[in-house]
């Protein structure tokens, strides 16, 4: 078996989970959209149900998938309703939605509805993304209580800077938000991962920590509690061949890399199409063999260089670790020149693993006790750039592997409860996925591929 994988430990999961609660003493929504950012949102919900306050997913497809599993805790909808005709579900599944438009107030106020909704009022305070604006956003609020049609509202925004510590953005927009807010009374939820670990002085009765629950820093600097977070996904491989070569040598696609002396390479099983930054230049770090070294050389679809010129006690076989508990993804990111937050870095991998574009391994540890799910990767990830051939075929399968799967992708209308059953459904394939768990090291396997009916890539064949 091909041993790339992705290592997932509930159980550090578990510890960024309760320190968001432990440093904002505040109710906490465990943010699991997109596929909890890659790591898998069934699994990450099942770790964390019995403690968390509840989920927030961007939409219903990915609420139903959890109710479909089992997952009994409140959903929020981050992003509401896109249609008036999701608002049955949104009753009969019991999930909180969110309400950031006026049309979607009005859908509200011309619903008939079996019982009344928790809606969590969105207000643009400032990241002008969605929101209210801040003239209509009291009167909103009287309208859904006159409604009949809300049993709960929360008062909500979102912070766009507040990642930059030392920017006047955040408390320009918690200033917007008090001056709309008043005379209204209801709980509130602002805080988002770098608020709860970096805004220490800003109230929220509700906090919604996303990419630190995941253990990866929001801040392009050293800070207090980000140096608690523990690292969640380690992505890991073995070192499948070995070459010994003399000075001025090229190394993979477009001779980017040239020895400057004798070198010894480690050709590692692990590429883009599982999911690693194809634009990862020379120099970015890794660890081989429990030594850091680093990258070599253009990343190719399955397969990437490594530097085992000072690491003498590598070899063939040798465990590479891509990132994890000892190479930070934030490091990474950094070296690839990503944005240093960057919760798509780990979405992106995440949809190349949990789809099974590459033949790797997703282990999780945690007990297992139920079906794991596999979705196609839909996500378009092309940069926009074409340098060579190699890239050029990469572009060309991401485009349409985006366009084709998003056709299929849309089979799954949200009025069709069996296709969310299905999608939860744990079926043998490929894609070896194994889930143990620190507290009880219960161990238990299964394999997974993706649902019947949906399209697979050649790989997943």
């Amino acid at each position: 078996m091909r041993p790339a994988r992705a290592l997932i430990d509930l159980q550090a999961l578990r510890h960024n989970y309760q320190l968001a609660r432990e440093v904002t003493g505040a109710k906490a929504l465990a943010v699991i959209k997109a596929d909890a950012y890659g790591h898998g949102a069934v699994r990450v919900a099942q770790a964390l149900e019995a403690e968390a306050d509840g989920f927030a997913v961007a939409c219903i497809e990915e609420a139903l998938e959890l109710r479909a599993a089992g997952i009994r805790a409140p959903v929020l909808l981050l992003e509401g309703f896109f249609e008036a005709d999701e608002l049955p579900l949104i009753i009969e599944h019991d999930f909180w939605c969110v309400v950031h438009s006026l049309w979607q107030l009005e859908a509200i106020e011309q619903a008939t509805l079996s019982k009344p909704l928790t809606v969590w009022l969105k207000l643009d305070s400032g990241m002008h993304r969605v929101g209210l604006h801040p003239k209509d956003y009291p009167a909103a609020y009287q309208r859904l209580l006159a409604s009949g049609k809300v049993a709960k509202i929360v008062l909500m925004s979102h912070f766009a800077r507040a990642d930059e510590l030392d920017c006047v953005r955040s408390n320009e927009q918690v200033a917007v938000f008090e001056a709309a807010r008043q005379g209204l009374s209801a709980e509130v939820s602002l805080r988002n991962s770098p608020s709860v670990m970096g805004w220490p002085n800003v109230s929220s009765d509700w906090v919604r920590p996303g990419i630190m629950l995941y253990g990866a820093t929001p801040f392009g600097e050293d800070q207090a509690i980000a140096a608690r977070l523990q690292p969640v996904m380690t992505l890991e491989s073995k070192v499948i061949c070995v070459r010994e070569l003399p000075a001025g040598e090229p190394v993979g696609y477009g001779a980017k890399f040239i020895t400057p002396k004798p070198m010894r390479i480690g050709v590692v099983a692990m590429g883009y199409a599982d999911g690693y930054p194809r634009h990862a230049p020379t120099g970015t770090p890794v660890l081989v063999a429990g030594q850091r070294s680093q990258l070599l050389g253009r990343v190719s679809m399955d397969m990437l260089c490594v530097d085992l010129t000072d690491v003498p006690q590598a070899g063939l076989g040798s465990t590479v670790e891509l990132w994890g508990k000892n190479i930070l993804a934030s490091d990474v990111a950094v070296a690839a020149e990503t944005f240093h937050q960057n919760p798509g870095f780990f979405a992106f991998v995440g949809e190349h693993f949990f789809a099974g574009v590459g033949a790797w391994r997703v282990d999780f540890i945690e007990k297992c006790d139920g079906p794991a799910r596999v979705r196609p990767a839909h996500q378009f990830h092309g940069d926009g750039t074409v340098g060579d051939v190699d890239q050029l075929i990469g572009f060309i399968d991401d485009l349409c592997r985006y366009f084709l799967e998003d056709l299929f992708r849309k089979k799954l209308d949200h009025r069709h409860r069996d296709a969310a059953q299905h999608l939860a459904q744990g079926t043998d394939g490929r894609a070896d996925t194994v889930f143990f768990d620190h507290r009880n090291g219960a161990v238990g396997d299964t394999r997974r591929k993706a649902p019947r009916g949906w399209p697979r890539s050649p790989s997943m064949a």
